[in-house]
């Protein structure tokens, strides 16, 4: 039931670094921009082209939005660099300690970046079908969703047999989910998101160590309790509170992110001081409490005051949240005062491959860490990997601009959504 016994080989060796859980990685097929697989689509390059289906013929024409795509490639290059940590540089040392601790810092923090920008597709995505009114429109844009989530459920399934930590399963559910609430209002919309926030806390405790009754119906359950126990308990992104991200990331989409630069900038205030607040809080209090007044280091205080990623706590919930809308909110300032033109373009491009970076950086990894482990000196070995790492990060944007300017779509985001469009 608990993942430290299915993959062992994903734990990290340091205690101080070591999450309850110990660290899986962030990776995530995301899409919430149009030229993915979950975002309202992009007009595909002449070699992928194909005849667009009835049920996804009212999104071709809508234009993409750059920042977003800029956004899920700042999501996606983060990813490369904690699964790279996850994978190739488990066993600590002392030469990357840098490293080291630059992605543990980012660890998890792609993977909910990914699921708001999702959530805020959405809502662009099915905006228009609900201020029409139309009950047609919005039952068209649900069926696509459901299709969509069946293939990446189908598709994570497969994918985590050979990696454990994998999201595009959880994406799947997110999805169908989210289908039934893109028209629940504003106040119950933030209603949920507390509940679930709030519920993180007792996933936390309960993963910390699943009480025996809990295990036993499970155990006594089958396959059933085995699919419950993966969705809303010790899977690697639990419906709570990853739910939660996908929420917020709708609320933004209806809340004009997008096209009002006055509310970008409140949100960049807020979201920068809920996130320094979160992170001295999360540094300053334990030391405090466990160290110097002496309390148990376990149970509620512990989930009130850590900064855990997996199993999440509240916390480092609003700290990631913080961080997501931080990025997403300057990304989509255009013109960037931070990049030029061409770098620009490269990550936007970089962004709309984020399905297929993801699943082919994870088996990049996978292979060369069963290879380079029985060839390379141990002395050798993490100056080499954190080369590999750093490497990937910056070639792989490049590769996908080059692959954008000549094709247009990603290989997977393009099978993928042959694959939806034939099921019904």
């Amino acid at each position: 039931m608990c993942l430290r016994a299915v993959y062992p080989y994903l734990q990290p060796v340091d205690p101080q670094v070591c999450f309850i859980l110990g660290r899986h990685s962030i990776p995530f097929m995301q899409n919430s921009s149009t030229g993915s697989f979950l975002p309202p689509p992009v007009e595909l390059g002449p070699q992928l082209h194909s005849s667009p289906v009835r049920a996804t013929a009212g999104l071709e024409a809508s234009s993409r939005v750059e920042g977003y795509d800029v956004a899920r490639a700042i999501a996606v290059l983060g990813m490369i660099l904690v699964n790279g940590r996850q994978i190739l540089l488990m066993d600590s040392h002392p030469g990357t300690a840098w490293f080291v601790q630059a992605a543990d810092f980012l660890y998890g923090r792609p993977a909910v970046l990914f699921v708001i920008l999702a959530g805020v597709g959405l809502s662009l995505m099915s905006r228009r079908a609900i201020a029409s009114g139309e009950p047609e429109k919005l039952a068209e844009i649900r069926a696509t969703l459901w299709k969509r989530s069946i293939v990446l459920y189908a598709m994570g399934m497969l994918f985590r047999r050979w990696w454990g930590a994998d999201i595009l399963h959880f994406y799947g559910v997110f999805l169908s989910t989210a289908a039934l609430l893109l028209t629940l209002r504003g106040k119950w919309l933030w209603g949920l998101i507390a509940s679930i926030l709030l519920a993180s806390g007792g996933v936390f405790l309960v993963i910390d160590q699943t009480p025996p009754f809990i295990g036993e119906a499970i155990s006594r359950a089958g396959m059933f309790g085995d699919w419950f126990d993966d969705l809303f308990i010790d899977g690697s992104y639990p419906l709570v509170p990853w739910l939660m991200f996908l929420l917020i990331g709708l609320w933004l989409g209806r809340n004009e992110i997008i096209t009002s630069a006055a509310v970008r900038r409140r949100l960049v205030r807020g979201a920068l001081i809920s996130l320094v607040v979160a992170e001295l809080l999360g540094r300053l209090m334990p030391p405090l409490l466990f160290g110097v007044l002496g309390l148990r280091n376990e149970g509620v205080l512990e989930m009130l005051c850590m900064l855990n990623s997996f199993p999440m706590t509240p916390l480092f919930s609003i700290s990631a949240v913080s961080g997501a809308v931080l990025i997403l909110s300057l990304a989509m300032a255009r013109p960037s005062p931070f990049l030029p033109t061409g770098a620009w373009r490269v990550l936007q491009n970089t962004g709309k491959f984020s399905l297929s970076i993801y699943v082919s950086h994870i088996f990049l990894f996978l292979w060369l860490e069963s290879w380079l482990r029985g060839m390379v000196s141990v002395e050798i070995y993490p100056a080499l990997a954190v080369s590999i790492i750093l490497v990937c990060f910056f070639v792989v944007p490049a590769a996908a601009d080059s692959w954008a300017r000549n094709f247009g779509r990603g290989p997977l985001e393009w099978v993928l959504r042959q694959a939806a469009a034939k099921l019904w």
